[in-house]
């Protein structure tokens, strides 16, 4: 199982090509559900490949919508 921002992707391209176009709309991430611990991982290394937009800490899961049970 490849992790956000390890592998061949390169995410400044990604990043750069999204600025090109001035995205502003969501990312969605598709992940192996689990605990917060690991959405707080995978809030990280999407806030460190793609910039954090939200102005919270990267371990902050407010307004995260998670279904785990």
């Amino acid at each position: 199982m490849a992790l956000i921002s390890d592998g061949a992707v390169d995410w400044a391209d990604v990043r750069n090509a999204l600025t090109e176009v001035s995205y502003r709309g969501w990312a969605v991430v598709e992940v192996a559900g689990r605990d917060r611990e690991r959405l707080a991982e995978v809030l990280a290394r999407v806030n460190r490949v793609l910039g954090k937009s939200d102005g919270m800490p990267t371990d902050h899961l407010a307004g995260a919508t998670t279904n785990i049970g």
